[in-house]
């Protein structure tokens, strides 16, 4: 039911799917109950000792889609800041690029925005249909960058798909189960 976070898991287990659930409720239109989503993956996070900058982004980015106050401002700005620096320092996690894309689409630097998203991409990030879906990456899809990036994404993972089928260590494995039924008798 929206509105209610009565069933959300209350042990570390979960933290991720609570930022899923968040965005799922972001995609129906419920707000609200994203914010609450991203909240409690916040709050256990930090009850077992964990940063999770993928909830507070998009906390951070879905409170400034709706107001532009300064707390809110400063902090996404902070935090867009910080996940540069740790990616300069050697963080190379390629969901740390999207966090920071969404922050600084939110706000309203879609320049840096693509600079991470690059950096995103070249770490290995591949979710293209995502990017394509996300409502707090809304704005981004009327940039020309985005259909680019989608599709140098998709290039790539078709690359990787035709260097996997092409290695005969992993050939057995893609054969029809028929195959492999023949093959072991």
């Amino acid at each position: 039911e929206p509105g209610s976070t009565d069933w959300m898991p209350q042990d570390g287990v979960g933290r991720g799917d609570t930022v899923i659930r968040g965005d799922v409720a972001l995609l129906s239109g419920y707000p609200k109950l994203a914010h609450q989503h991203y909240e409690a993956a916040i709050q256990l996070g930090k009850r077992y000792g964990r940063n999770d900058t993928t909830a507070k982004a998009r906390k951070l980015a879905l409170t400034l889609s709706e107001a532009a106050r300064p707390e809110p401002l400063t902090s996404a700005r902070k935090l867009a800041d910080d996940l540069r620096a740790e990616r300069r320092a050697g963080n190379e996690w390629p969901t740390h690029t999207l966090d920071e894309v969404v922050l600084r689409v939110s706000l309203g630097e879609p320049d840096l925005a693509f600079e991470a998203l690059d950096e995103g991409v070249a770490l290995g990030l591949r979710d293209a249909d995502w990017l394509l879906l996300d409502p707090l990456l809304a704005s981004l899809r009327q940039e020309p960058g985005l259909t680019l990036c989608v599709e140098q994404i998709r290039e790539l993972v078709e690359q990787q798909r035709q260097r996997v089928l092409a290695d005969p260590s992993v050939a057995h494995l893609l054969a029809p189960p028929t195959a492999v039924k023949d093959a072991k008798m």
